[in-house]
């Protein structure tokens, strides 16, 4: 399948569901990446509603798709119709990432590692540091799982619904295995300065502030941030969310989502195309400025 570059009757498919999709800057650079790699693929993004799942995962295996990337609100859902968790999909309970094997669906979660990757040069400061985790949904386990690995003291939750809260942490202890504290804030109005004091990390999981609501932000607008802490927000459109914008003014480091995405991509096409992986992660900063260029930030 190596070297083409024209779309022909050997074309193979792969993709992102989710919804919305329209934002999304993943068939711009995993496009680049194909024809950089000159794998005889397209990637194409699906706007879906829930109640079409099943069909369209019955389409994925007629049409032969190799990949299906997984975004907001399907994380979770979409678990219950792929044939085989990996081992960290499994303890995540979400997964961003589906490799086609001759008709067998199988899920992964790219998006800790994705996560993990512009933390790394951080991983003195986060090691026994207090995290503020705002959401819980899928990805918010993708990030407490990665969280794991740095050997983080403490996680306080923010999230709109208790309920959920609860069973979040439940699977963290449970499932995940997770011995450290980790406890239920409230909702975003129980977080104030002095409990923000003691707080090394904000990490927001939620899609709160994502274009085209760029004007939200998932925490008061009276919070103070200061120059020692990292506030990193998963979302990458727009390039600076309200929160890193606040939290800039104060002088902390901020991280956008736009390392974690790219770097999730490069983990799901080395899932894909495990013979080539070797030629994936130098790619990193050339598809980041090709991204940035797009975008025009």
């Amino acid at each position: 399948m190596r070297g083409f570059t024209m779309i022909d009757s050997k074309t193979r498919l792969l993709g992102l569901i989710g919804n919305p999709v329209e934002h999304s800057l993943s068939p711009i650079f995993m496009n680049y990446l194909l024809r950089k790699l000159n794998l005889n693929y397209r990637y194409f993004a699906f706007g879906l509603q829930p109640v079409k799942l099943r069909d369209a995962f019955n389409g994925f295996k007629a049409l032969g798709f190799k990949g299906i990337n997984v975004t907001i609100p399907f994380k979770k859902e979409v678990i219950k119709y792929v044939d085989k968790l990996n081992e960290d999909a499994e303890k995540i309970g979400a997964i961003n990432c589906i490799y086609n094997t001759n008709g067998s669906l199988v899920g992964f979660n790219t998006d800790y590692l994705g996560f993990t990757w512009p933390l790394k040069e951080y991983a003195e400061r986060i090691n026994n540091s207090n995290v503020l985790l705002i959401g819980c949904g899928g990805a918010a386990r993708g990030v407490v799982y990665a969280l794991k690995r740095f050997k983080v003291k403490s996680i306080k939750i923010v999230n709109r619904t208790e309920e959920n809260a609860f069973e979040f942490i439940r699977w963290a202890k449970s499932i995940m295995g997770l011995s450290i504290n980790i406890s239920y804030l409230g909702d975003s109005e129980s977080v104030t300065n002095s409990l923000l004091d003691d707080i090394n990390l904000i990490i927001n999981a939620t899609p709160v502030g994502m274009s085209p609501r760029i004007n939200q932000n998932p925490l008061p607008k009276d919070i103070v941030f200061n120059e020692l802490q990292i506030v990193y927000d998963i979302i990458y459109t727009p390039w600076e969310t309200s929160l890193l914008k606040m939290a800039k003014r104060y002088g902390a480091k901020t991280i956008n989502g736009f390392p974690m995405l790219i770097a999730q991509g490069l983990y799901s096409l080395e899932a894909w195309f495990e013979d080539i992986k070797d030629e994936l992660f130098p790619l990193y900063d050339e598809v980041l400025s090709f991204t940035r260029e797009f975008l025009k930030v």
